[in-house]
């Protein structure tokens, strides 16, 4: 099986410049992050190829990087299933700020490259409580949420849930270690196993 995992930071983020087969030469400042394509790889056994939106090309969002990526590379890589996730950084009350329409509609272009393609779709939901419990963001996410699980109930996961009251499975109080990656591509790999059998 093919995968390519197309995302932002919560794709791939790690400083280590000798455990970096997914990576761009970009690397990010601040502590080494964990990032699960490496233990989907090993999980599955599976040939996975992932990029990562560090810079915002499009006006400072990043949804529309990704977006772009997965056309792009569903097209060249002929994937069996891609995993998209992000949107979470566009939807923050600062400037530039992507409305909900917008990030939406990000996603459903992924999906219609890849099922054009023929190709599976899987997405992975924002994490809602981006920048704490009164974060001003939160609202705009759920609402994405809600839309990507009505109208894809069978290709979305949450898997935040499982990561964010567990301050020894992230790197820096939001993103995920490397223990919290392996943590998160499990839960994607028995996702995958449920719409792959």
């Amino acid at each position: 099986m093919r995968i390519l995992c197309v995302g932002d930071s919560m794709t791939d983020r790690t400083n280590d410049p000798d455990d970096r087969p997914f990576s761009s030469d970009y690397t990010p400042p601040g502590p080494p992050l964990g990032y699960y394509p490496k233990h989907l790889k090993r999980i599955l056994e599976a040939d996975v190829h992932a990029f990562a939106a560090y810079s915002h090309n499009h006006d400072g969002l990043a949804m529309p990087t990704i977006a772009e990526w997965a056309v792009r590379a569903t097209s060249l890589l002929k994937p069996d299933l891609v995993i998209v996730q992000g949107g979470g950084d566009d939807l923050d009350p600062s400037e530039p700020e992507a409305t909900i329409e917008e990030t939406f509609t990000h996603f459903q272009t992924c999906y219609e490259a890849v099922i054009a393609a023929g190709a599976k779709c899987l997405f992975l939901l924002i994490p809602e409580e981006h920048r704490g419990k009164d974060d001003p963001g939160g609202k705009k996410r759920r609402a994405v949420n809600c839309q990507l699980v009505g109208n894809f109930p069978d290709e979305t996961l949450g898997y935040y849930y499982k990561l964010h009251d567990h301050p020894e499975l992230l790197a820096d109080g939001f993103h995920p270690n490397d223990e919290g990656c392996k943590l998160m591509a499990q839960l994607i790999a028995d996702k995958i196993k449920e719409i792959n059998p």
